[in-house]
């Protein structure tokens, strides 16, 4: 258990600790003088049990702490804390008693009498106790869920990082060798590619810190991720962009799109003039994509990882705004996320 300072608290603390016992001194004096009785001595020993009780009071705080009551069962930190009160305030009645007989020459350091004290003390401290001990059960609460909630931001940070990084090496290295074997047959068309790789290349660098893309943007890398794969299917499939242009300022995250057809691709039927079709429609209080390719769905293939950190994405950029499913009907695929306006 690490050390705790006596004296380092929040100057939260110290404010409410000394106007607390400022008030049970004000108190105390009000009903000894004009209420219960006319002693006016209590204006003196006042201040000599409010000051002893403040200053074993950051003694029990110091307790609390280093005996990490926060680390146990909740049963065990109400014991001890119970158990520590209990002892302070009592301690409290027998450093102040022998002070006080001192100044006024008397003679109540007894047992009876420190009992008749502590019966009026302990409730104090027992009210002490128990603000302390909510207080730092709260803190601990709220810094638990601040922890949480940065912890689930760096893995959220690191999932993006990871999907944003997620550009096929394997798709990468077939596009290399496709433009290589265009440049005696097709330079024309070689050079085309490598301008299309260039872009693709160019937006997965320039937007890795940017959270948000428009549609526009998502579709220019689209275009040429979808060039890219023509060259190396072939005549295995069959492209269909359906999208509405006055959605191409909407922002999403970037590489959204280009997922959903790498997943559609990597996963799909892609054979004999295959099918693969991205709509991108506007709906009454949003914008929904879809992309459908033929195939079979099945729920625990390779492509959930990907998919899942694209939902979480998603979801930490619009929250309850945004939806995202996946299913297959008579034997085609579809891929669908929709994000609200409002």
């Amino acid at each position: 258990m690490a050390t705790i300072g006596l004296f380092n608290a929040k100057k939260e603390f110290w404010i409410a600790n000394i106007l607390g016992w400022l008030s049970i001194y004000c108190v105390n004096v009000y009903f000894q003088t004009s209420f219960l009785t006319k002693n006016y001595d209590a204006f003196t020993y006042s201040i000599i049990i409010c000051v002893v009780s403040f200053i074993l009071s950051l003694f029990l705080r110091w307790m609390l702490l280093f005996f990490n009551v926060l680390e146990r069962k909740f049963i065990h930190s109400i014991i001890l804390s119970i158990f520590l009160m209990i002892i302070f305030s009592l301690l409290t009645v027998v450093f102040y008693t022998p002070i006080i007989d001192y100044i006024y020459d008397e003679k109540s350091f007894k047992l009876i009498f420190i009992l008749h004290d502590w019966v009026t003390q302990a409730p104090v401290f027992f009210c002490w106790t128990l603000i302390y001990t909510s207080y730092i059960f709260f803190n601990h609460h709220q810094k638990l869920n601040k922890d949480k909630y940065e912890l689930s931001l760096e893995l959220k940070e690191s999932e993006l990082t990871n999907l944003r990084n997620q550009l096929s090496p394997h798709f990468l290295f077939n596009a290399i060798n496709n433009i290589r074997s265009l440049v005696l047959v097709d330079p024309e068309k070689a050079r085309s590619s490598l301008i299309e790789m260039s872009d693709l290349l160019r937006y997965v660098l320039n937007y890795q810190k940017r959270k948000t893309v428009t549609l526009e943007e998502e579709m220019d890398v689209v275009k040429s991720y979808i060039e890219l794969i023509k060259i190396h299917l072939e005549d295995n499939v069959n492209f269909t962009l359906s999208i509405d242009e006055s959605l191409n300022t909407f922002l999403l995250p970037p590489m959204t799109i280009q997922l959903l057809l790498e997943n559609a691709i990597k996963h799909g039927e892609i054979r004999n003039n295959a099918k693969v079709v991205i709509e991108i429609e506007k709906q009454k209080n949003g914008i929904s994509i879809k992309v459908k390719n033929p195939g079979k769905l099945i729920s625990n293939n390779e492509n959930g990882i990907g998919l899942k950190n694209l939902e979480h994405r998603i979801d930490s950029i619009f929250q309850k705004k945004s939806s995202f499913m996946i299913q297959e009907k008579n034997n085609i695929v579809t891929a669908q996320i929709t994000i609200k306006n409002d």
